[in-house]
């Protein structure tokens, strides 16, 4: 069989909680192997299935899509990857962008200035204007 890993032992090496194991164990996600104690046991592709799972949750998976993920071929599993690679670039960019204009005000720029630079969702005059048909009708 190999060798195989208590439930504290999964703990350690990954740093997450019994409570997580459990639950991965109970939606089926990374079922355990039961003993006769009662204790749950891991094998090494289960440690290799978790590293995985953790992966893709810090990708930004929900469990649902990372069941999903283990259902599909090595090809198809590629292919449902790359829109979380896409969104992670979009992250990158946004993030960029925020620490340039922290860096602006940082400097000595008013924030309120270094936010106008930038094109929000709604321009302020848009903004302006529905705050003062809030505040005076």
């Amino acid at each position: 069989m190999g060798i195989t890993y208590q439930l504290k032992d999964i703990c350690k090496i990954t740093g997450i909680s019994k409570r997580t194991l459990h639950f991965y164990d109970g939606n089926g996600l990374l079922p355990a192997i039961k003993k006769e104690n009662g204790y749950r046991s891991y094998t090494q592709l289960d440690l290799e299935k978790l590293q995985i799972i953790l992966f893709l949750k810090r990708l930004g998976m929900s469990l649902e899509e990372i069941k999903h993920f283990f259902t599909l071929s090595k090809k198809e599993q590629t292919k449902f990857v790359e829109k979380y690679q896409q969104k992670i670039k979009q992250k990158i960019k946004d993030l960029i962008e925020t620490k340039e204009m922290l860096t602006q005000f940082l400097t000595g720029s008013s924030l309120i200035d270094v936010i106008k630079l930038k094109e929000p969702l709604r321009s302020l005059e848009e903004q302006y204007g529905t705050e003062a048909m809030l505040r005076y009708s």
